[in-house]
């Protein structure tokens, strides 16, 4: 009994600081929080840098100067990485090397080529007459031979002229008597017809074909509207029962509330402005004023003298998931809230087969 009662005492021990183990991670990862900072400033260029880190392993940074970098690591793994980095430069350098090899083959190519050109100028030279005498005889023989098949190619070209005028001859008479044909045959139907007293029956002409396009798609339209018009009463309940009322209400404070806890606690800068005229710097100072606070964290300066834009921006700021997942689960514990997410889905489920039903009005009646 004594051996039963320590196992047990064990397995409730082991399970207790499993259930602690489980609820301090949760709790470490709901209450730490995700810690942000960044730096704009714009001289000429824009300079922005921005850093955020969580639970001391996960780090993330993104740059701007000329192009964007960015990077995300757990502990010493990156998990997404972009922009110019190392690699990059080492893609360049290889690329650098790779060229000064091709250009060195081309140029060495090049020098081979011309060396052999110099050899064959020179063979030529050494040719004795005896040789280019018999290159010029076997020329002139093969200018004879040429000439006696230029006569036989042209007897054979008119040959072939005179065929194709019989065959085109023979086409044109054949047509002719078709032609003919089908005269008689028309002029034997018609007299048929006056003979029996029968009228040639027309089809629908052409304004009657628009009509019957035109009516065929109004009606299409019709019954286009109508489904729109259900769909369109369907939206206006929905949006008129006090329960969506509610929950849109519920929602918009929550939202609220999210962005205040995520927007930044502590925030500075100063900022530089002139135009080309002064009397416009000076307008637009009167116009901020009204509205600008004087502060040492944030510093306006005019300069009626150049046009000049310079300033630089900090910010920082945390953000705790618990703060997150709680206005979340108070909203989703609200009964009007469940209904409205309820009906929200409902609502788009039938707009979707309103949709199909439309598509199906113009389909099924062209085929």
């Amino acid at each position: 009994m004594e051996i039963l009662l320590l196992i047990l005492k064990i397995i409730g021990i082991v399970l207790l600081s499993v259930i602690g183990l489980v609820l301090f991670l949760l709790l470490l990862i709901l209450l730490m929080p995700i810690r942000y900072s960044g730096v704009a400033a714009m001289n000429d260029k824009p300079d922005i840098h921005f850093r955020a880190s969580y639970l001391f392993i996960i780090k993330a940074r993104g740059d701007f100067t000329d192009k964007l970098t960015y990077s995300v690591k757990a502990a010493w793994i990156t998990i997404m990485s972009g922009g110019d980095d190392g690699s990059h430069k080492k893609d360049k350098s290889s690329k650098k090397k790779k060229e000064e090899e091709v250009s060195e083959i081309a140029s060495d190519s090049v020098k081979e080529c011309t060396a052999s050109e110099s050899g064959e100028k020179a063979a030529d030279e050494e040719v004795p007459a005896s040789a280019k005498e018999t290159a010029a005889s076997a020329e002139t023989d093969s200018k004879e031979i040429y000439t006696w098949g230029d006569l036989a190619d042209e007897e054979e070209e008119l040959d072939k002229k005179a065929l194709k005028a019989r065959k085109k001859a023979e086409k044109k008479a054949a047509k002719e008597a078709k032609k003919a044909e089908k005269a008689e045959k028309k002029a034997a139907k018609k007299a048929a017809k006056e003979a029996g007293g029968e009228k040639e029956e027309k089809g629908p002409g052409f304004f009657d074909k628009i009509h019957d396009l035109m009516v065929k798609y109004l009606d299409k339209a019709e019954a286009a509207i109508k489904i729109a018009d259900e769909g369109k009463q369907d939206v206006e309940t929905f949006f008129k029962r006090k329960s969506t009322k509610y929950a849109i209400e519920k929602i918009k404070k929550a939202l609220i509330k999210i962005l205040k806890h995520i927007c930044p606690r502590k925030m500075s800068g100063e900022l530089e402005f002139g135009l080309e005229d002064p009397s416009q710097t000076g307008m637009i100072l009167g116009a901020v004023s009204t509205f600008y606070i004087t502060d040492d964290k944030f510093v306006l300066t005019p300069n009626f003298d150049e046009k000049v834009i310079n300033g630089r921006f900090e910010f920082k700021g945390h953000i705790l998931l618990g703060v997150i997942v709680y206005h979340v689960l108070a909203l989703y514990l609200r009964k009007q809230v469940r209904m409205f997410i309820h009906n929200a889905q409902e609502l788009k489920d039938s707009t979707m087969e309103r949709v199909d039903d439309i598509k199906n009005v113009f389909v099924t009646s062209e085929s």
